[in-house]
């Protein structure tokens, strides 16, 4: 279920044009894209108790470790970000 709530805020993102197509985005909007989408499905996760899911462990790290948890991000989708748009980008997160 977390998933579909992932892939629900790039949809609302891209229909509220907060975020680019994927095809068009660069490797700064795509870890804004991704760090905003991962917060949201850790932050359904946790509100509706799923405890044995990725996702509600994912919102503890965001909570306490918010850097770990963009790094993380960035490196799964191999993305490469500059310092700015590093702090930039993990206000998503706080």
């Amino acid at each position: 279920m977390d998933t579909f709530v992932h892939e629900g805020q790039h949809e609302s993102d891209l229909l509220a044009r907060r975020i680019a197509l994927p095809t068009l985005a660069d490797d700064n909007q795509r870890a804004f894209a991704e760090a905003r989408a991962f917060r949201r499905e850790a932050e359904y996760a946790h509100a509706n108790n799923l405890t044995g899911t990725f996702a509600y462990r994912f919102n503890a790290i965001i909570r306490d470790e918010p850097e770990t948890a963009l790094e993380s991000i960035i490196t799964s989708y191999g993305l490469n970000v500059g310092d700015d748009e590093f702090r930039s980008i993990l206000g998503e997160l706080q």
